[in-house]
């Protein structure tokens, strides 16, 4: 057994320090009072809380960032761990452009009619994101794909900013896998695949025999493995 502090709970995520292989999170979901993330120092034999700033939230994947910050999805949004607390990542959004200056006119001078300007668009990127489960986290060359509830998105800076991919055969991303520049994202019932790092995508049809998605996952070789009740 390697419980000490940890039993009883419902394990659904993983992730390991990338400089010192001793040091593991895990996820858990269904534990609203002591959940959220644990984490160990010594291999798995004894574990401690680290779920500070998550809320209570559930969580469902686990990744680290290149800059050796963990990252969690949870049942509302993306977090990130610094100094042992969780701060929302998912809220985070580019800084918005400056207004245009106005044209100041010279005294006899002509001005040409100024052109109507478009109509202000708020961001709902990273608001809708922050509401969204985010099942999976999976690292990729060209950044951290996020499979999420409100779609597919990504990050190329540790999750301090994320774009939303435009997937159009998946409503939602279950799971998400990477290979090099190959990218598969799956719902529960449909699967796409990006070779060029998420640019453009184009649809897997699943076996025949299998009734829903429950896992994916690319090898070394670049061959797609999807799994699911029938095996």
């Amino acid at each position: 057994p390697s419980n000490e502090g940890f039993t009883l709970r419902q394990v659904v995520a993983f992730a390991a320090d990338q400089h010192d292989p001793s040091q593991l999170y895990v996820g858990v979901v269904n534990d609203k009072e002591v959940g959220g993330v644990f984490a160990s120092t010594d291999g798995g034999v004894k574990w401690r809380q680290v779920s500070s700033g998550l809320g209570g939230r559930d969580v469902y994947s686990l990744a680290m960032a290149p800059d050796n910050t963990l990252l969690a999805g949870t049942s509302h949004g993306v977090f990130r761990l610094t100094n042992g607390m969780w701060t929302a990542a998912s809220d985070l959004a580019p800084a918005p452009a400056p207004p245009a200056k106005k044209p100041v006119a010279r005294k006899g001078a002509k001005v040409a009619p100024r052109p109507v300007a478009a109509k202000k668009v708020e961001a709902k990127g990273p608001s809708l994101l922050s509401s969204a489960s985010v099942y999976a986290l999976t690292n990729g060359s060209d950044g951290i794909y996020a499979g999420t509830s409100a779609g597919l998105w990504r990050t190329t800076n540790g999750g301090q900013g994320w774009t939303q991919l435009q997937v159009p055969q998946l409503v939602d991303g279950r799971y998400v896998a990477s290979h090099e520049r190959m990218i598969v994202a799956a719902s529960l019932t449909g699967t796409a695949l990006s070779e060029n790092g998420g640019e453009s995508w184009t649809s897997i049809m699943p076996p025949p025999t299998l009734t829903q998605i429950a896992a994916l996952a690319i090898d070394g070789l670049g061959n797609l493995w999807i799994g699911g009740p029938e095996g």
